[in-house]
């Protein structure tokens, strides 16, 4: 008896093949880019907001000392988002005798170097940690098992710019203080 041909699932607009196709690479990698990208500009961000809060806590006898040779601590509050965002990246933790540089390189590292698969891993994980670091994607990658992920939503445009004015305001007023 003849096997009954399965219906072809799409994405997208993209047929989901086992191996995967030529079209849905492109479009995961169209999405990794778009992930690397935010996950580089939120890495910015709460970089320059730590090195921020660093330089105020400095005493007197204590200016003109360099952020990025500061040892790393991870209990620090203010180093908090930075070190969610290199935990996911790095799939590590730092002790003492590291530095925000030693961090920083690795998790530039890490980050470009990621694969797809991995990407799909990180940003799902820093969306599910509910936090509001990375902005939701209008779309998700394709061939990864169920199509539920965190990480993207059809509304991902309002909800991103609830959730970014309330993060803006939140720094703002961190440092008007």
């Amino acid at each position: 008896m003849a096997r009954a041909k399965k219906t072809p699932q799409y994405k997208y607009g993209i047929e989901i093949t086992k191996p995967h196709s030529k079209e849905m690479y492109a479009h995961n990698e169209a999405i990794s880019d778009e992930m690397k990208s935010n996950i580089a500009e939120v890495w910015k961000w709460s970089y320059a907001k730590a090195e921020e809060l660093f330089i105020n806590d400095l005493e007197e006898d204590q200016s003109g000392m360099d952020f990025m040779d500061h040892e790393y601590d991870s209990n620090d509050i203010d180093n908090q988002e930075l070190d969610t965002l290199s935990r996911a990246v790095t799939v590590t933790g730092y002790g003492s005798g590291f530095t925000i540089r030693d961090v920083q390189d690795d998790f530039e590292r890490d980050l470009e170097n990621a694969e797809n698969w991995r990407m799909h891993e990180i940003y799902e994980e820093l969306c599910d940690l509910g936090l509001g670091l990375v902005p939701v994607l209008e779309q998700g990658m394709v061939g990864f098992g169920t199509p539920d992920y965190k990480y993207w939503h059809q509304d991902a445009k309002y909800i991103n710019r609830h959730e970014h004015a309330t993060v803006d305001k939140l720094f703002s007023e961190s440092t008007s203080k």
